[in-house]
């Protein structure tokens, strides 16, 4: 699956009702898939702020030029983990593409 960030002007996502987030802090994020019999991931640091990026629905177009703003690195890159970042939250059940 391609994300395709640049051509995603409107693409968001959202979080499935079976995912229980905790916000430990700006840059820390608790997740818990509540149908995978309580997983947990922890993301920190620019992941967090994606994430949270993520559940108010912005665009990827958005949360890619807000993190590279953010970070001082260039959009290709927060492109590119960004792509890898969607497709892993995916992957797990816990983001699913909003129909907008």
């Amino acid at each position: 699956m391609k994300i395709a960030v640049k051509d995603s002007e409107t693409q968001a996502f959202e979080v499935p009702e079976t995912i229980l987030t905790r916000f430990n802090s700006p840059e820390s994020v608790t997740i818990m898939n509540l149908e995978d019999y309580g997983d947990f991931f922890e993301i920190t640091g620019p992941a967090a702020q994606a994430w949270v990026q993520l559940t108010n629905k912005k665009t990827l177009r958005k949360i890619v030029k807000y993190l590279g703003k953010e970070y001082g690195v260039p959009e290709s890159l927060v492109e590119e983990k960004m792509d890898k970042f969607v497709k892993t939250l995916t992957k797990h059940g816990l983001l699913k593409r909003s129909k907008n």
